[in-house]
């Protein structure tokens, strides 16, 4: 399998974001990194897409407090099985969410976040000028002067295209997603069930109202190298006579601001199942001889260790107890005291001509 391309950084700017207001819930950067936990994450990750890298990684971080653990289960099991109806749903969810494989889908999470993409009281003109370019144009046969005013108009919409592209710029290549995003979304609708509700019920409630922003990232969003140069041309003279990027990122301001909340749920949703679906053929890989467990919390949330002894110790505590230590008590302390000499002896004849010095 070749390597998968993986934006540690922004998966992990993902989880923050995540857990901003319970940060106990997170493991901490030290302890992540001492136990090399990006290796870790890197050797289970069998996601399809971004989404589901940043879903598998928060989940991985944020274990064993994770949110919907038992409906996270329960689509890993549905997910898994050797059945027909099973291999066929894998396949029809890995076609969904290899869609969503663009580095831009990295900062979806970051879109829907309220101050994202703003917009100011006086980019309610560019719908008046789009408008004004098609009436003139409209015109054009009829009246001569019209031609002057479309000039005109295109050297309007020129001068406001060079004031808004550092605006909409960063913004195209998140929104070149959203259209994929959510058309998943939609196709992911076909998973049901009262076990896996607590994950995938918004996606039934949430996509509907994103239709429309769908709609307008279809615009805006448009792929060059995707649609090839020729259309892309003529895209691009479009929208230097109506400002049709200023314009749909005015109405899609104002969509994201609306559903915002709505889309973070369908970003979180998609991405669980694209990590339910990494986990599940992580499972179905293992070769023959190989297993795994599934971890059971306790009801309290604490776990116990009882009868924890250092061999060691134990024999020299136990008959000040008036107890006999068991033979496997014995075994570890003596493969302990054979150790501990074997690897004394061969320090000794090592550095045994530098006794002296250290006396």
């Amino acid at each position: 399998m070749a390597p998968r391309p993986r934006d540690l950084k922004l998966i992990a700017e993902y989880h923050r974001s995540r857990v901003t207001d319970r940060p106990s819930a997170s493991l901490d950067d030290r302890t992540w990194s001492d136990l090399d936990m990006d290796v870790v994450f890197a050797s289970i990750d069998r996601t399809e897409g971004t989404l589901g890298q940043q879903a598998l990684y928060h989940r991985l971080r944020s274990a064993p407090v994770a949110e919907n653990l038992d409906a996270f289960e329960a689509l890993v099991t549905r997910l898994s099985g050797d059945s027909a109806a099973a291999t066929a749903l894998r396949e029809r969810v890995r076609r969904v969410l290899a869609r969503l494989r663009n580095p831009y889908g990295y900062d979806l999470w970051w879109l829907a976040q309220p101050d994202a993409a703003q917009s100011r009281p006086w980019h309610v003109v560019f719908p008046w000028i789009t408008a004004l370019a098609i009436a003139a144009m409209w015109a054009t046969p009829f009246w001569h002067g019209a031609v002057l005013l479309l000039i005109g108009v295109g050297v309007l919409n020129l001068l406001m295209r060079i004031t808004t592209v550092r605006r909409i710029a960063p913004l195209a290549g998140p929104f070149r997603q959203l259209s994929a995003l959510i058309a998943a979304g939609d196709a992911l609708r076909e998973l049901q069930g009262a076990d896996i509700d607590p994950i995938v019920s918004c996606l039934r409630d949430d996509v509907p109202p994103l239709q429309r922003l769908r709609r307008i990232a279809f615009w805006v969003g448009r792929d060059a190298t995707a649609i090839g140069d020729q259309a892309n041309s003529f895209y691009e003279y479009l929208n230097l006579f109506f400002l049709l990027d200023a314009t749909t990122m005015f109405f899609g301001a104002r969509e994201l601001r609306a559903h915002g909340a709505a889309l973070l749920r369908v970003i979180g949703a998609v991405g669980d199942v694209d990590a339910a679906l990494s986990i599940a053929t992580l499972r179905a890989e293992l070769r023959e001889g190989e297993t795994w467990t599934r971890p059971h919390r306790l009801e309290s949330g604490a776990a116990t260790v009882s009868d924890l002894r250092h061999p060691l110790i134990e024999i020299v505590r136990a008959p000040l107890l008036g107890q006999i230590p068991s033979m496997h008590v014995w075994i570890a302390a003596l493969a302990y005291s054979v150790l501990i000499c074997v690897v004394s002896w061969l320090l000794f004849v090592r550095a045994r001509g530098r006794v002296a010095f250290w006396i």
